[in-house]
């Protein structure tokens, strides 16, 4: 097994701890880790399509979309130095709101996405959909939680907790990261572009939610 495949492994069982029943998957995965991993890959890769030109435009529109809504509010807050997304998990924890299983740990996505970039996007997605509700939840909106995530975005710019240009640049990134999930086929450079443009708006927005909760 290479390094490659235990952070592929990390990544898979990470996400299936937040998204079930913990005992039970931990016994499970404790005894199924490599099916596990196969299974998770299979499913994204259901039936995907070859090389699509397309999603290499949508990959250069997010990254432009979200230079432009990063350009039109306040700097976003980078961790400094690297590999400190464990103080922000921590710091998520303190205010009430949900951890992301990533960890904040982008370059990890990146590393992963060099070999899969499907499997790379469908974490940073689950990343994207806890830190929204997160925000949501530091402005009392409720929403149920088979609700769209579009949905989630059109109520958190309705309650001024999002900037239009902002919802713009996260649906963009969610139709990426959705479309990716679906099996169509991945470039490793574009799924970059996806995540380097994810990792500026996670970062902003989960500091929004914890500075809404902490006020």
């Amino acid at each position: 097994m290479t390094d490659q495949d235990i952070e592929i492994a990390r990544l898979v069982l990470d996400y299936i701890k937040v998204l079930v029943w913990p005992l039970t998957i931990i016994l499970l995965v404790g005894m199924f880790e490599h099916e596990f991993v196969f299974l998770i890959r299979r499913l994204i890769k259901w039936n995907a399509p070859g090389f699509s030109a397309e999603f290499s435009a949508t990959a250069e529109q997010v990254e432009q979309t979200t230079e432009r809504a990063v350009a039109a509010g306040q700097a976003v807050p980078i961790p400094d130095p690297p590999g400190v997304g464990w103080v922000l998990n921590a710091e998520l924890k303190r205010a009430g709101l949900t951890e992301l299983p990533g960890g904040f740990d982008f370059e990890r996505y990146k590393l992963i996405a060099q070999s899969d970039p499907n499997l790379a996007l469908a974490g940073l997605r689950i990343d994207f959909e806890i830190t929204l509700r997160n925000l949501a939840q530091a402005y009392d909106i409720t929403v149920s939680k088979p609700s769209s995530l579009s949905f989630l975005v059109t109520m958190l710019v309705k309650a001024e907790a999002l900037r239009k240009i902002e919802a713009e640049a996260i649906k963009s990134i969610l139709s990426a990261c959705n479309r990716a999930v679906h099996g169509e086929k991945v470039l490793s450079a574009d799924a970059l572009k996806v995540i380097e443009s994810g990792e500026l708006l996670i970062l902003s927005l989960a500091d929004t939610a914890m500075s809404k909760v902490i006020a």
